[in-house]
């Protein structure tokens, strides 16, 4: 077995490896419950044979009107639609190196220090990744669920999703929010927060929050941009739950190490890999994404033309089933 910084190195354990660390970037949206898994995709794209796209079939519902049963109508056939989505795999790598002379002079171990922030590094980029996805199904696919709004108002949430989904609404459940525009929810006390026990024993608001009864992430990651006159414009998401398919795929090699011996002294680096699926539901990436291309990248991922509407062939599915909406609000300057 390969060793690294004199230890015993085990690529598999390393890349299980987490330490919850100080960080002001956030993740909690990935943590939220909006994903869920198919693991029957991963053998359907499996790296060793370039796999990187597949289409998911999805079944309809039966749809038709019946006849009158008069004993002199012909009974006509029914039909059940099927609908097809395009799901593509992306994948990622990075390295980190250390110079051996660094610990000799900082008494630090470098497998410590690395092992106990990779993890994180890793689910801030998939932060990032999902909300490229977001920025790129709003742009064209989902734009008539993006719903534009002046100011706070009480029942912005529910509005919002009752618009864009009508009885259906009750699918969205988590709201993903700006802390510039949470503040303004916060201000017309409208903005909930869930109690906690501190660990003194103190009952106190924790971050936990709820907006017209669904839960709020708030995190700067999500979009805010300038507006005229100096306004602040704030896109939020509302998704439901398992909005996303997530699925881990595949990596040969996920996390090893290599050294060389030469280079400013001696130095060792650290190289990890991630591959997965981040499928949205109801919404197809095209193949035509790919193009040349065996991976795509974040750029890739928000461009609006690369996705469309889940569809038949020729008919897309009603937006009314898509569990994702957007709240695009614009906050006057004071």
């Amino acid at each position: 077995m390969k060793r690294f910084d004199e230890k015993v190195f085990n690529g598999e354990v390393f890349a299980s490896y987490s330490r919850t660390i100080a960080d002001p970037v956030k993740t909690r949206l990935i943590e939220s419950g909006v994903f869920y898994g198919d693991p029957s995709l991963a053998s359907r794209l499996p790296e060793q044979v370039g796999g990187n796209y597949i289409t998911r079939p999805i079944t309809g519902l039966l749809a038709g009107e019946p006849v009158v049963y008069d004993g002199g109508t012909d009974i006509d056939d029914g039909e059940l639609k099927t609908y097809s989505q395009g799901i593509g795999a992306i994948g990622f790598a990075k390295s980190f190196t250390e110079k051996d002379f660094t610990p000799s002079i900082s008494g630090k171990d470098f497998m410590f220090e690395v092992a106990s922030q990779v993890a994180r590094y890793w689910r801030k980029h998939e932060q990032k990744v999902l909300l490229a996805v977001l920025k790129g199904i709003f742009g064209s696919a989902l734009s008539a669920n993006a719903i534009a709004l002046s100011g706070a108002s009480a029942t912005d949430v529910n509005d919002v999703c009752r618009e864009v989904a009508g009885d259906n609404a009750d699918m969205f459940e988590v709201v993903f929010m700006h802390s510039g525009l949470a503040k303004e929810y916060e201000k017309i006390q409208v903005l909930k927060y869930a109690l906690e026990n501190s660990e003194e024993g103190m009952i106190k608001p924790s971050q936990i929050g709820y907006l017209n009864g669904r839960l709020v992430i708030i995190d700067d990651s999500c979009p805010v941009a300038d507006g005229a006159n100096g306004a602040k414009v704030y896109t939020s998401y509302i998704l439901g739950r398992n909005a996303f398919c997530y699925q881990p795929l595949p990596v040969e090699v996920p996390a090893e190490m290599a050294r060389d011996a030469k280079k400013n002294g001696g130095e060792t680096s650290l190289i990890t890999r991630e591959r997965y699926i981040l499928a949205p539901e109801g919404v197809s990436l095209k193949q035509s994404a790919y193009a040349s291309k065996t991976s795509l990248s974040v750029s890739d991922l928000e461009t609006a033309s690369n996705w469309e509407l889940v569809n038949d062939g020729a008919n897309p599915i009603s937006l009314k089933v898509v569990p994702f909406c957007a709240m695009v609000t614009t906050i006057s300057a004071e």
